[in-house]
């Protein structure tokens, strides 16, 4: 009989020094156990449990951490099964793939063109999960998912989030996938909270408005700025803004990081900074703030109004979007009303 903890010991000694001690101490504070414990499985002295197994590979951000444990593990154990969440919040077996359960649920002909999971996605508002072994996928599209659906997803992977090391989703958002992998099954739950919430709770609504319409001082701002670019976050300052300003840079092919969050911003910083927006969990309002973005950087100064829920509280507010060199740099005003 194999004994994993050898194993486990191999392949962390493989990344990390057992006499590196500012490197245990990293990992074990990343991970939430003491340095003893990492020297315990470094030495094979202790088994690991597979959750603080999974939370060393996001810690280490290397996937092939597990597949090398257990690199012999029966096929059978590691088949793909796919599987649907229904509007209705059941979850079901599609042996056969999720096309075609799709076309068997709802009696259509396979000769009919068109993927009939993307239909399911698009206009049933279900969830679709494929899992294989230690790992699973996620799909859903972001204005069409039901709360149903999401709360059977969630339900799901919470009941399996010992068994999942590897976690990646992708969402439709606007006319594009939006992915993201090597993700928590906590941050994942989180995600589908906020993308299907409660029917009384408002969807994220964003409005181009003319820069005459800006608040007086994002106007303040705006009138620094075309007198000198790099005066826009001295002026933001000076109008008790600066808690709110944030930098962010796109590129020709679309894709839009963020540099830095206004100090003020309450978003989950750790998550947003450094990160391309497509990858945030909250993909509506990462798709909204991306486009503006976007207007900037192609249009020059942008003023939109945007409301409604905001990585879960509601918001109501104006954002003045600036191009800085080679950044894009927002401002925002929370509104009262």
């Amino acid at each position: 009989m194999v004994d994993f903890r050898d194993r486990v010991a191999a392949a962390l000694r493989a990344r990390i020094s057992p006499k590196g001690g500012v490197a245990i101490k990293k990992l074990a504070n990343g991970i939430g156990r003491s340095a003893e414990t990492i020297r315990l499985w470094l030495n094979g002295d202790t088994a690991i449990k597979v959750e603080d197994l999974a939370a060393v590979a996001r810690y280490l951000k290397d996937p092939t951490l597990v597949a090398e444990i257990f690199r012999d593990l029966d096929a059978a154990t590691v088949r793909k099964r796919f599987l649907w969440f229904t509007d209705r919040g059941f979850c079901n077996d599609a042996p056969a793939g999720h096309a075609e359960f799709v076309r068997r649920h709802l009696g259509l002909s396979p000769l009919l063109p068109g993927d009939g999971a993307v239909y399911a996605l698009r206009n049933l508002g279900w969830v679709e999960l494929t899992a294989s072994g230690t790992a699973a996928r996620l799909r859903y599209h972001a204005k069409g998912i039901k709360r149903g659906a999401a709360q059977a997803a969630r339900g799901w992977l919470l009941d399996h989030a010992d068994r999942i090391f590897s976690l990646s989703r992708a969402v439709f958002v606007g006319f594009e996938w939006a992915e993201a992998a090597e993700l928590s099954v906590a941050r994942i739950v989180a995600e589908l909270d906020l993308a299907a919430p409660p029917s009384a709770v408002p969807l994220c609504r964003s409005e181009r408005k003319p820069l005459d319409l800006l608040p007086s001082r994002l106007g303040e701002v705006l009138r620094a700025w075309r007198h000198a670019p790099d005066d826009a976050e001295a002026a933001a300052h000076a109008v008790r803004l600066g808690g709110r300003f944030s930098i962010f840079a796109a590129d020709d092919a679309g894709s839009v990081i963020c540099h830095r969050l206004g100090q003020i911003m309450r978003m989950p910083r750790r998550e947003c900074e450094g990160a391309n927006l497509l990858t945030w969990s909250d993909p509506p309002y990462a798709a909204e703030l991306r486009r503006a973005v976007l207007e900037a950087r192609e249009d020059g100064p942008t003023h939109r109004e945007v409301r409604g829920p905001i990585f879960g509280p509601p918001r109501h507010f104006n954002r003045l979007a600036l191009p800085v060199g080679d950044n894009i740099v927002t401002v925002t005003e929370l509104r009262r009303n």
